[in-house]
């Protein structure tokens, strides 16, 4: 039977090359096109002005944006491990089978069925100082109090990133259970069986076959999630709005504020550009460090 001609296989991935250049690359080299321009939106008739690299420079001196990346990294830096920890308890406590285990693994995955301004909402009003349910329990057990408050606060007030943690935390743990539970059914049994007749405890069990065994898995997901942090702006924008002041305004509320709020699309589309160098960058590092290859 003859080999169909290269033409043919050609056209079989045609519609996934348009694809890709549709929403990947054109976009891409629009952003880099606009980030050596100055486009001034709010006036008609506006065209385009090439500037250099002024809006780099402008970049490099912003201390608004700099903020920006210092509060996502913080969020990187106070989530993603929580979440691979908590993620891997909750695996190993459900890796075993027993009774109603496909029932708690449901309520388990139900915040990750969520959207981003959904998990904003919810923890907004569980947070609602005087009325919301999470005041309420602290007034009834005096705990304010006991903390030393004179009265309720508002933590997304009073401590903003650190609610959008654990917002955040509450939300993306299950994607770390699913994936490391997924990966601990495909860990050969007779390692952890020979280990166990040797005498080797649980905790040895876990630190010498079980993480060794998912260190690919590990490093993936938390480049996934990597990834993400710097795209969170459903949680950020709902809970604070990046406030009080600019306290919790991740990078992605900020280039949102200048593409939507001031119309400075030029500016935005540097910071994009800048954004993605940094992530690459740093998946660049993590893969480094972490020794994880393809």
């Amino acid at each position: 039977m003859a080999k169909p001609r290269i033409t043919t296989k050609f056209l079989f991935i045609l519609p996934a090359i348009i694809t890709i250049l549709t929403i990947v690359v054109f976009p891409l080299l629009f952003n880099i096109y606009l980030s050596f321009h100055n486009w001034q939106l709010r006036f008609r008739g506006s065209l385009p002005q090439f500037v250099g690299n002024d809006n780099y420079l402008k970049a490099l001196s912003d201390i608004r944006f700099q903020n920006s990346l210092e509060k996502t990294f913080y969020l990187l830096i106070g989530a993603v491990p929580m979440e691979l920890f908590f993620g891997f308890l909750l695996a190993l406590l459900l890796w075993e089978p027993f009774r109603g285990r496909r029932i708690i693994s449901v309520f388990i995955l139900f915040p990750l069925a969520l959207s981003d301004a959904v998990v904003g909402l919810i923890w907004g009003l569980t947070l609602v100082p005087t009325y919301g349910p999470f005041d309420y329990f602290m007034r009834s057990l005096r705990l304010w109090q006991l903390l030393g408050f004179e009265k309720p606060v508002s933590l997304t007030v009073s401590f903003p990133m650190e609610t959008i943690i654990a917002a955040d935390v509450w939300q993306w743990t299950p994607f770390f259970f699913i994936v490391l539970l997924a990966a601990l059914a495909a860990v050969p049994t007779d390692y952890i069986e020979a280990a166990e007749i040797d005498g080797a405890s649980q905790i040895q069990v876990i630190r010498f076959i079980l993480l060794p065994t998912l260190k690919p898995i590990i490093g993936i997901t938390v480049m996934i999630r990597l990834m993400d942090i710097f795209k969170s702006f459903g949680v950020p924008y709902i809970l604070t709005k990046g406030g009080p002041g600019f306290e919790s305004e991740v990078v992605s509320l900020y280039i949102f504020n200048q593409a939507l709020q001031f119309l400075n699309i030029t500016y935005a589309a540097t910071l994009t550009l800048l954004v993605i160098i940094i992530v690459t960058l740093l998946l660049t590092a993590f893969m480094r460090v972490y020794r994880l290859r393809f």
